[in-house]
C-alpha cells in the first residue's frame, strides 16, 4: 500500500497488520504567500550546486571507500537485476548518454545519493568483480565475463573513457530548498514520502537515533505492528516519523503555526549532528515517555474511543499519539499504572466531546486542534496524579 502524503487526509488507512492515521504532515514546499518572482530569486540564492564528471573507476572507488554513501538505512528500493546492471555497462561501451547522478554533500568531501543509487551500485559492483555481464545485445561476446576477464582494450575503455556527470548539491544550500530537491528528484518508479526523504536529506546522529528508537520492541507493540517485514508503517517509515514528531513537538506544540513539515524539517536540521550527550538525553526521554504512556493507557495507547460504537478502535491515531506522549513527559509510570482505570474512563468521556474528537481525527495539523488535544489529555493525566 502506498503511503499517502496529503496534509488533509483524514481517513484511517488499513495496513497489513495495523492501522495508522496518515494525516501526519502537509506537503507545501514553499510559502503560499510569497510572490512567484520572490520565490524564484530566493531559490537561486539558496540552492548551490556543482557539476562534476567522474570516470567509472573513480566512481567505483568513491563508493568502495564510502566517500559516496550507497547504504542508507531503510533504503526501500530493490536492487537492479544483473541483466539491467549489465546493460548499463553496455551503454557506456556504446557511448550512450546516461542520465546524471544527483548527490548531496553531507560534509566536505562526503556525499550521499539523492538519485542514481542503482546506477552507482551497478558500476561499483562490476568494477569490484561482483557480477559477470549477462543479457548483452550489442556485445554478446562479453556475456559471462567479469571486468578482469574482458579483452584488455575493452577493459581499458571502460576504466578511462566513459564519464558520468554528477550534480552535487553543496552543503551550504538551504536545507529547506535541499529537501525540495530530494522530493522532486527521487525516482526509480516508487515515490518516497516525506520521512523517507528526511532519511536521505538529514543523515546524521539524530536520524540514526530515530531509526534506533523506531525499532524498540515496546514501541512496535504500542503501534500494533505484528510483522515488521510486512508492515506498511515500517516500510514507509511512519514509525520513524512519529518518533521525530515527539521530539519536534515537545517544545513547539504551544507556538506551533501549522506547518508540520517545516517543523519536522527544522528540528532535523538543527539537530542533525547532535553530540553524544544530547543523543543520550533524547534516547532516555523517549524511552521513559513511552513507558509512562504504556503505564497510563496500556493496550489502549494511541487508539480512539468510539462514542458511537462504544468501543476502542483497533488502529493507532497520530493525533492521539501527540497528546498522550506530550502529556506523559516526566510522569512516573508506577503512579500512572495504578491510575489507569481512571485515566481510561476520563479519556472515554473526552471523546464524547465532539470538539476533542474532531481535534484528534481531522485537520490535526491546525494549531488550535493540536493545542486542544494536548491540553485535554494533560488535564486528564494531571488530575489522575493529583487524586
Amino acid at each position: 500500500m502506498r503511503a499517502k502524503q496529503a496534509a488533509d487526509e483524514e481517513d484511517l488507512v488499513e495496513l497489513e497488520d495495523e492501522v495508522l492515521e496518515q494525516d501526519i504532515e502537509d506537503e507545501k514546499s514553499l510559502d503560499a504567500d510569497e510572490e512567484p518572482v520572490v520565490q524564484y530569486e530566493r531559490m537561486q540564492r539558496e540552492l548551490v550546486t556543482q557539476a562534476l564528471d567522474f570516470d567509472l573507476s573513480s566512481l567505483a572507488q568513491r563508493v568502495e571507500n564510502e566517500t559516496i554513501d550507497l547504504n542508507p538505512r531503510y533504503q526501500r528500493r530493490t536492487r537492479w537485476a544483473r541483466q539491467r546492471q549489465s546493460r548499463l555497462i553496455e551503454s557506456f561501451l556504446m557511448n550512450v548518454p546516461v542520465p546524471p547522478i544527483y548527490l548531496a554533500e553531507d560534509k566536505y568531501g562526503q556525499y550521499s545519493v539523492i538519485d542514481g543509487q542503482q546506477r552507482l551500485r551497478a558500476i561499483h559492483d562490476f568494477f569490484n568483480g561482483v557480477y559477470a555481464l549477462t543479457g548483452l545485445k550489442v556485445f554478446p561476446e562479453l556475456n559471462g565475463r567479469r571486468l578482469r576477464e574482458l579483452p584488455p582494450d575493452i577493459r581499458k575503455i571502460l576504466e578511462v573513457r566513459p564519464s558520468l556527470r554528477c550534480i552535487v548539491i553543496l552543503k551550504q544550500s538551504s536545507p529547506d530548498i535541499k529537501f525540495d530537491v530530494f522530493d522532486r528528484l527521487n525516482t526509480g518508479g516508487v515515490s518516497l514520502n516525506q520521512q523517507e526523504i528526511r532519511n536521505n536529506a538529514y543523515r546524521g546522529r539524530l536520524n540514526d537515533l530515530i531509526l534506533e528508537l523506531s525499532e524498540l520492541r515496546l514501541f512496535r507493540r504500542m503501534l500494533k505492528i505484528k510483522n515488521e517485514r510486512t508492515s506498511a508503517t515500517v516500510k514507509h517509515m511512519r514509525d520513524c516519523e512519529l518518533v521525530l514528531r515527539f521530539f519536534a513537538l515537545r517544545k513547539a506544540w504551544k507556538p506551533f503555526k501549522g506547518s508540520m513539515r517545516r517543523t519536522l524539517n527544522k528540528y532535523m536540521e538543527d539537530n542533525q549532528y547532535a553530540g553524544d550527550a544530547k543523543v543520550t538525553r533524547l534516547r532516555d526521554l523517549f524511552v521513559a515517555t513511552l513507558k509512562a504512556v504504556d503505564a497510563a493507557f496500556g493496550d489502549k495507547a494511541f487508539v480512539r474511543w468510539g462514542p458511537e460504537a462504544k468501543q476502542w478502535s483497533r488502529g493507532v491515531v497520530a493525533g492521539l499519539y501527540d497528546a498522550e506522549m506530550l502529556a506523559c513527559v516526566g510522569k512516573d509510570p508506577a503512579t500512572l499504572v495504578r491510575k489507569r482505570p481512571f485515566i481510561l474512563r476520563q479519556l472515554q468521556e473526552a471523546f464524547e466531546d465532539a470538539e476533542f474528537d474532531d481535534a484528534v481525527r481531522t485537520g490535526t495539523n491546525q494549531p488550535s486542534k493540536l493545542r486542544l488535544r494536548v491540553q485535554r489529555v494533560q488535564s486528564i493525566i494531571d488530575q489522575a496524579i493529583g487524586d
